[in-house]
């Protein structure tokens, strides 16, 4: 049943980002990051009445205050690239997340990833590499040059690297109080934060959100859904295994770029999704 669930993780988290793309032709980054998380809040106020809260020390307050700000910056970088560039190359990307935690590891910790893990980063390289390999060229740099040369594709690392810190607080904040009592404040604090970024990066603010409120409360519908999943199927389930089959969110993005948004170099997409995919389920099981 946890394949069944993790499964349907990726399916939601893959087409939150699709209607957040299409969304987005019409709205800023900054209001769809706060709708994301502001119209799941009344459902989380109920929750919170039925479950147990936890004694709270500082340091929940600094793990839950760290991811907040990570994320809400995280968050706005994503939809920011999600806005400009192909979801077919945005999503695939977020597998560097897990490479970033590896390569951290072994340079605070000391700790030297096994066969498994070095086999994943390959993948996840050369997936990176066939996302952005337009055609057969001499030059077997191009790729990366193209990556890397152009201002508008370094966005797509700043969600990776504050996705990756958060992970940081996020585990020193659950180990000092519940997670499932983080799991239901956390977006609260998100909400106040990107309020504050929302009300300074944007204009004309309630009338987008009348123009727009039903996609923006789908958006925040469909991410609480994946969450739902998610904790659901890691709860009786080895993480690494539920990150391995949730990774398919980026094959399912590919397919909806070229579905909805009609995008190019589908084939090589595909492909280099495919080896990220791979690359994250061996740093998964390693």
């Amino acid at each position: 049943m946890w394949i069944l669930f993790s499964l349907l993780a990726a399916f939601f988290a893959a087409t939150a980002g699709a209607i957040s793309k299409l969304t987005l032709q019409k709205v800023d980054e900054y209001l769809v990051t706060w709708a994301s998380f502001a119209f799941s809040i009344p459902i989380l106020f109920v929750v919170l009445f039925f479950i147990k809260i936890p004694i709270l020390n500082n340091l929940f307050w600094l793990g839950i205050l760290g991811s907040s700000v990570c994320n809400a910056i995280a968050f706005i970088a994503f939809f920011s690239s999600l806005k400009r560039l192909p979801i077919s190359l945005v999503k695939p990307f977020l597998a560097f997340s897990p490479l970033l935690l590896t390569v951290l590891s072994f340079i605070i910790l000391k700790e030297l990833p096994s066969g498994y893990g070095l086999t994943g980063i390959i993948m996840i390289v050369i997936g990176a590499y066939v996302l952005n390999l337009k055609e057969i060229s001499w030059n077997i740099f191009s790729p990366f040059k193209e990556l890397f040369g152009q201002t508008k594709n370094l966005i797509l690392f700043i969600p990776i690297i504050f996705w990756t810190l958060s992970a940081i607080f996020d585990k020193i904040a659950v180990q000092n109080s519940s997670p499932l009592f983080y799991l239901t404040t956390l977006p609260i604090f998100i909400t106040i934060i990107t309020s504050i970024i929302m009300k300074q990066k944007s204009n004309n603010i309630i009338i987008k959100i009348k123009s727009n409120y039903f996609a923006l409360i789908i958006i925040s519908f469909l991410g609480l859904v994946m969450q739902i999943f998610y904790l659901t199927s890691i709860k009786n389930t080895p993480i690494s295994y539920v990150s391995a089959v949730r990774s398919l969110d980026f094959l399912f993005s590919v397919g909806y770029g070229f579905i909805l948004f009609k995008e190019s170099m589908i084939k090589q997409r595909f492909i280099g999704a495919g080896f990220m995919v791979l690359g994250v389920s061996l740093l998964a099981f390693a």
